[in-house]
């Protein structure tokens, strides 16, 4: 076969390249010409020479010209501008006309080429008999000139929006379309030879010329009246060649609108397109034209049988088929869902094009290939009875989700809605900047958040996206140039303001729209109270306006840069939502484990892969874009197109298992990869309608652009049963292989280009698919070429799920990793499928609460295998360890309790942690947070079990079988805690070594913010992040604020040669949400720390150079990091080293930030973690142990020693409140400590100033934020800062309890309450009887009351707790003469001194929690 390449004499400003099969044009963006080129060889006869547009640049008008010149390369000097200026035999096609010598000989000819697009393809042949053929995406376009000479040079000019072309091979010619030379009849276009098959070389399209409000879209093979529910004529579409005799010409309605009467005509006419001049409705035509409309049949507008056929075009539905045949006997015959009609007319003209009208309520029709599969489907959904539909269908009032926002087609005179109505755009964006207001479809619901993203941005106009809501409905809306522009029933937010009826009625609001980028998120919610909320990248900007009227549509403005916009679908990033559908009868759930691969040595596992939020309009993505379904699986069979999130990489599987089949249909799922982006896919009803850059399995039969390439693939989709696994990988090599369950199943196409998506039908049968993520080697597919028949089972690493054998309240979902209590409340046990080995994880989240039901979920582990038989019945005879409520059982008995929360208030989104260290210990965690109680391990064998008893129903495994992450103990030390009750196992306080672990889940402290800069690209989970362009706009900050004692790193991942510079590291303390980041590190301009190569910046300006390292020498695989002491110092960390103090005086929180600039573009975050023991100085590390010694002792003594870099006393403290499970936003930063060393900074003296805080000496004060409990206290409490203090020593298993009921309160269940004697008051009698809250002025000693143990560094302390109050003035009552009862001995200077004062109250609201008193001593037992 010849090999086409492009000749090296050229136009000035085109490069040659990639061994002269790619040309390029330079400077695309300021030239439009000066792009010729030429092929390096003569173009032999009845050869296609075709190349591919890889590049176009929207701003310019014209494309490029293709054609053949008899002037030989070598001897054009020099080459003109343009290629319309070669002479000596040139033909051109130029747009829609062909050129001969610059002249035009032909107008109107085929497709017009300024139209295409990237990835389109153009092609040229001269046949034998002399016939000049143009190909546009290996369709014939007919013959454009004759007898031509031989002896022919291509030339083509890259002009205009056309800037690069890349020629494609023979093998890709070969493996995609089948080209051949036309007759030299120019009205008949040539048919392909059947040796591969019964293929058409030219597939039926409509033509270019249409109806006044007709859009074509998927390569002409789909057309749509434009303003269906305004106009219901105009829409007549043609077919762009005659039909041959006994061809079938079959369309399928896509879309109807319940609004006019009438529907589709379809039929037959003489009329070219190319000269006819088209009327409203076709029955117009009183020439040539036959058509069907309603039941009967109309010859030139005019009836010649009213009846005809079994069915009325006028009842037909979405889906329906209708086509059409001219028999060879001049006969014309329809065909409705593959049913003969039988004859329609006799002696139909032999040369014909069909027609369809989309008149009244059709809107929308595509041209599609017979296909026996789809005939079966429509006729088993006709002939079955709507009652059994119902009776089987599995969808429930759940499972329905919500009813989607869509779009309405009504809109702005420049805006367009596409893709089912999810998507508005502006077509011509760089030619217009307003008249883009776009409506949703239906009202808002109340708390119903309409949520869209930027798809596109064109940086020309000022301004950007507007959102906001409107009383006026689509289609009474008189649309203007801007909404702000409307003077009633609207609500708008425009840049960082906010607009009613066009007048601001808020100034500065929220983050500023016009800064927003291309993937960024906007969204507007009315609530049920009539509030009203915008929402930037699902942050709410807060209350914009109130008193909002119901019935609101959701309305944006594509304006200024904002070019097109998706609506986001709501279903698709919930989490725990329940599955598509309970299975019916007919629909069989899978209840195979899902699949994980062990990634080897160097492989890397990308988690981002997942199914695009765009899809066809029956199917649905849930599980945060991991699992596809189509709901109504018993009323559909198709519009379930899905299609991943990115391209896949060389060597990486794409998998899924099949989970829901419905045995109703034909046809199952199909499967391949596109070349089409998912923002420009226009998702047909079926994968096989996609006619272009597609490869695909159905059945066993191998299509390409739509098209059979062979039958009997070795792998029959069509066969595959639930619990399969379904894999596609494209090989480095080009091949594309499928696999079934881990099978390669060997080639299936070659030569597929790179950058493909993986697509998926989820046709007929197959109702739900989910996502398997797998490791893709490093060194390529080529990994998997030394395995043979690479048998991916051999690397499956068993998942952590759910056993089948269960209670029978257990319902498992989604491959059993899901388990949802049923109509049993009783027996819900179920045990997980395997074994807990040493030092691993298994962990679960609640997904739902019951909000009738009361009582704790179980959670904990037996000892044995679980049984075969029904887990409920021998659940008692099992040896059992279980958390229930705030306690450790064995068995029946209880062995230990903890002080966190009870389990008892385990909500949505919590995570319950079992962890089995490498000594066979078992401990407990919920949300990352040790409950200090554990179980011994002198087992060999466990199992983890959850028992939904109480208030939970749902819960999902979140482990996957490998050993979790776990931050380092405090100073290096282990953090032992033992049980915090009275009652603790003296054995289990000696064994146990639990790590502290963080009060925040790992998973959410360590990542990226998604506050990043324009640059900057996370992946992996929010662990990773890349530059992907230029080499500043890189900035990235931790996620989780940085506060003393912390410290985080990042491992350098990829490293450039072409800048300058490299990575930045800081610390910053300004908030980020609503202020731009600069565009490099070095441009914060307040609290920002920032360190770059071997200097300091300090808010932008340098402080200090020649810092004993250099952030520019890093290399890859290296880490970096940063610290800040407890002392508020920053330090620099390289390879884990601590290099230093480089500033001071840092106060928390503030949050880490990273620059990838220059040399940097990717790093990877692998550490943020808390250091409690500090930074010392390197003479510090060699301190004596007597001084050590003396350092313990002063703690020992519970007053501890201040030390040259902070007090340990406060530390201590702060470790042991971390372990009480109070969020930290109760608290605000100032903390003050009275130990004994701290305390003489307060000089306490027996002055009446100083001497009422003395009995404060020995405890640490953490005091809250009022606002926190403003909403919990009837009375004001803005004055609260005149009232008295008091105190209330509380036990630490009600903390929780009393901060979330915001106040103190009477209650006899929590033993808070105290009734006063009778004898010692003259309060009435009911008084007496009602219970009173008790407090005290002076804080009173009652160290061996309420105390519980805590362990820290083998020195085990009692710790207790206090609240410090507000108490409202004239709330209380006094009452002398009582001395405190206390176990203890120990008294302080107060209490020695005289009778303890009480106060009392009943009211509600009469008092205010101001701080938390934590106090340490040491236990001498």
């Amino acid at each position: 076969m010849t090999s086409f390449k492009f000749h090296q004499r050229c136009g000035k400003l085109v490069t040659v390249f990639d061994d002269g099969r790619c040309a390029a044009r330079g400077c695309p963006t300021q030239e439009f010409n000066e792009g010729i080129v030429f092929s390096n060889t003569l173009l032999p006869d009845d050869k296609v020479f075709e190349v591919k547009i890889t590049k176009i640049i929207s701003s310019w008008t014209g494309s490029i010209k293709l054609g053949v010149t008899a002037v030989d390369p070598e001897n054009v000097e020099p080459v003109p501008p343009s290629s319309p200026e070669l002479l000596n035999d040139t033909w051109l096609l130029s747009g829609s006309s062909v050129l001969h010598n610059g002249r035009p000989v032909l107008q109107s000819y085929g497709i017009d080429l300024d139209n295409l697009e990237e990835g389109d393809r153009v092609g040229v042949i001269r046949t034998r008999e002399g016939d000049l053929v143009f190909y546009v995406n290996s369709c014939s376009q007919g013959v454009a000139a004759s007898n031509i000479p031989s002896n022919l040079y291509v030339v083509l000019d890259l002009y205009g929006k056309c800037s690069q072309i890349a020629i494609v091979t023979d093998r890709e010619q070969a493996g995609s379309s089948f080209f051949a030379p036309p007759s030299t009849d120019s009205n008949q276009i040539h048919e392909a030879s059947t040796s591969q098959g019964p293929r058409l070389r030219d597939k039926l399209r409509f033509h270019t010329r249409c109806g006044s409000l007709v859009k074509l879209s998927a390569n002409r093979r789909t057309g749509e009246r434009l303003k269906p529910s305004d106009e219901f004529n105009n829409g007549i579409v043609m077919t762009h060649r005659p039909l041959k005799d006994d061809e079938l010409f079959e369309i399928r309605i896509d879309r109807l609108v319940d609004k006019w009467s009438g529907s589709i005509e379809v039929g037959v006419t003489t009329h070219d397109p190319s000269t006819l001049s088209f009327p409203a409705t076709m029955t117009n035509l009183r020439s040539g034209t036959i058509m069907m409309s309603g039941c009967g049949i109309l010859t030139n507008g005019r009836g010649i049988r009213h009846e005809y056929g079994q069915m009325n075009l006028d009842e037909l539905k979405e889906g329906d088929r209708i086509g059409m045949i001219r028999k060879s006997n001049a006969e014309l015959h329809y065909y409705i869902n593959g049913v003969d009609q039988g004859v329609a007319s006799n002696k139909v003209p032999a040369r014909v094009w069909g027609v369809v009208d989309l008149y009244g309520m059709t809107v929308r029709v595509t041209i599609v290939d017979p296909d026996n599969r789809d005939e079966k489907n429509m006729s088993l959904r006709r002939n079955t009875p709507l009652a059994f539909l119902d009776m089987q269908s599995p969808i429930t009032e759940e499972a329905e989700l919500e009813e989607s926002l869509l779009f309405h087609t009504t809109c702005g005179l420049h805006a367009a809605v596409v893709n089912g109505g999810k998507t508005a755009h502006r077509p011509y964006a760089f030619e217009d900047f307003n008249h883009g207001v776009v409506l949703t479809e239906r009202t808002l619901r109340p708390g119903e958040v309409f949520e869209v993203v930027v798809d596109q941005v064109v940086p020309k106009w000022a301004g950007s996206i507007e959102i906001g809501v409107t009383t006026h409905s689509p289609l009474d809306l008189e649309f203007p140039a801007t909404m702000t522009n409307v003077r009633s029933g609207t609500y708008i937010m425009t840049g960082n303001g906010v607009m009613h009826n066009g007048t601001t009625i808020v100034d500065d609001y929220g983050q500023n729209l016009d800064q927003l980028k291309k993937g960024d998120r906007v969204g507007v919610m009315r609530a049920h109270s009539g509030m009203l909320h915008f929402y930037v990248n699902g942050i709410d900007q807060g209350p914009a306006a109130s008193n909002v009227p119901p019935n609101v549509y959701g309305v944006i403005d594509l304006y200024g840069q904002a070019a097109a916009a998706t609506i986001v679908d709501r279903n698709m990033v919930t989490n725990g939502q329940e599955e598509c559908g309970t299975p019916g009868s007919m629909m069989t759930s899978s209840l195979s484990a899902s699949t994980m691969y062990q990634p080897s040595p160097g492989d890397v596992v990308n988690t981002d892969l997942c199914f695009h939020q765009l899809h066809g309009r029956k199917a649905r993505i849930t599980n945060n874009g991991l699992t596809a379904c189509r709901p109504h699986a018993i009323g559909e069979f198709n519009d379930a197109i899905v299609i991943t999130n990115r391209p896949l990489q060389d060597g990486e599987i794409f998998e899924i298992a099949l989970e829901k089949m419905v045995d109703r249909w034909s046809g199952s799922i199909e499967a391949g990869v596109t070349l089409i982006r998912p923002e420009e896919l226009d998702f047909p009803s079926t994968l096989t309608d996609i006619d272009y850059d597609t490869w695909m399995l159905s059945g066993s039969s191998l299509m390409r652009d739509g098209e059979l390439i062979r039958n009997g693939y070795p792998c029959d989709l069509d066969s595959l049963p639930v619990g399969t696994r379904l894999g596609m990988a494209r090989h480095e090599e080009g091949s594309l292989h499928y696999y079934v369950n881990g099978r390669d199943q060997g080639p299936a196409f070659s030569y597929v280009p790179p950058g493909v998506y993986a697509i998926i039908d989820l046709y007929g049968q197959c109702a739900q698919v989910s996502l398997i993520h797998n490791p893709v080697p490093r060194q390529g597919i080529s990994v998997l070429k030394g395995r043979p028949g690479y048998d991916l089972t051999m690397d499956v690493v068993i998942p952590h799920t759910f056993s089948t054998c269960c209670g029978p309240g257990i319902i498992l979902k989604d491959v059993n990793t899901v388990a949802v209590r049923g109509e049993y409340s009783r027996n819900a046990l179920v045990c997980a499928s395997h074994q807990l080995n040493r030092d691993e994880n298994f962990e679960i989240r609640v997904e739902s609460r019951h909000p009738l039901f009361a009582g704790s979920l179980k959670f904990g582990f037996i000892t044995t295998d679980p049984p075969s038989e029904n887990l409920a019945n021998i659940v008692a005879s099992l040896d059992r360890w279980f958390i229930s409520g705030s306690s450790l059982y064995h068995n029946s008995n209880k062995e230990q309790k903890f002080m966190s929360s009870s389990f008892e208030r385990l909500g949505p989104d919590d995570r319950v942690t079992m962890k089995r260290g490498k000594t066979g210990v078992v401990v407990f965690q919920v949300n990352g947070l040790d409950l200090g109680v554990a179980a011994p391990n002198h087992y060999n064998t466990i199992y983890p079990f959850v028992e939904l008893d109480g208030a939970v129903d749902r819960v999902r495994i979140v482990s996957n079988g490998n050993p979790a992450y776990h931050p380092s103990s405090p100073g290096g030390e282990s953090l032992s805690m033992g049980s915090l009750s009275a009652n603790l196992p003296a054995s289990l306080v000696q064994d146990v070594n639990i790590e502290a672990g963080p009060s925040k889940s790992i998973e959410e402290e360590i990542k990226f913010s998604e506050i990043h800069g324009r640059n900057i690209c996370l992946v992996n989970n929010g662990l990773s992040a890349k530059r992907t362009a230029s080499y500043n706009q890189g900035i990235v900050l931790s996620r989780m604020p940085i506060v003393k004692g912390q410290k985080c790193e990042v491992r350098m991942g990829k490293l450039t040669n072409r800048w300058n510079s490299s990575l930045m590291v800081g610390l910053v303390c300004q908030p980020t949400e609503k202020n731009p980041l600069p565009v490099t590190a070095l441009g914060f301009r307040r609290s920002a720390w920032v360190v770059s190569a071997d200097t300091l910046f300090v808010n932008g300006q340098k402080a200090k150079s020649r810092l004993p390292f250099n952030l520019d020498n890093i290399a890859v695989h290296s880490t970096v990091g940063l610290s800040l002491s407890l002392d508020g110092d920053f330090h620099i960390l390289i390879d884990g080293k601590d290099l230093g103090k480089v500033a001071s005086g840092i106060s928390d929180p503030c949050y880490a930030v990273f620059d990838l600039y220059g040399q940097c573009e990717e790093i990877q975050l692998i550490n943020l973690e808390l250091i409690v023991s500090g930074y010392y100085e390197k003479a510090d590390f060699d301190c004596s142990v007597k001084e050590k010694e003396k350092q313990n002792a002063a703690i020992a003594t519970g007053i501890a020693g201040s030390f040259k870099h902070g007090c340990n006393y406060i530390n201590i403290c702060k470790l042991f409140k971390s372990f009480i499970g109070i969020p930290s936003s109760y608290f605000v930063p100032e903390v003050t400590c009275y130990c004994g060393s701290c305390s003489n900074e307060y000089k306490f003296s027996g002055s009446e100033k100083n001497s009422k805080d003395h009995h404060l000496i020995g405890w640490c004060r953490f005091p809250f934020s009022l606002s926190r409990f403003r909403e919990n206290t009837p009375v004001n409490v803005e004055g609260s800062d005149r009232w008295p203090s008091a105190y209330y020593p509380a036990e630490v298993c009600h903390i929780r309890q009393l901060l979330d009921a915001g106040q103190l309160y009477p209650s006899d269940g929590l033993g808070l309450t105290k009734p006063k004697n009778p004898v010692e008051t003259d309060s009435k009698t009911e008084e007496v009887e009602s219970p009173q809250l008790v407090f005290y002025p002076v804080l009173p000693n009652s160290s061996g009351r309420n105390a519980v143990p805590f362990r820290y560094k083998k020195q085990l302390y009692s710790c207790q707790v206090a609240f410090q109050l507000l108490v409202q003035p004239g709330s209380y009552k006094v009452s002398e003469n009582r001395k405190l009862e206390a176990s203890s001995s120990r008294r302080s200077p107060t209490s020695e001194l005289s009778d303890i004062v009480e106060w009392s109250t009943k009211e509600k609201g009469a008092t205010v929690f101001q701080a938390l008193l934590v106090k340490l001593e040491v236990n001498s037992q």
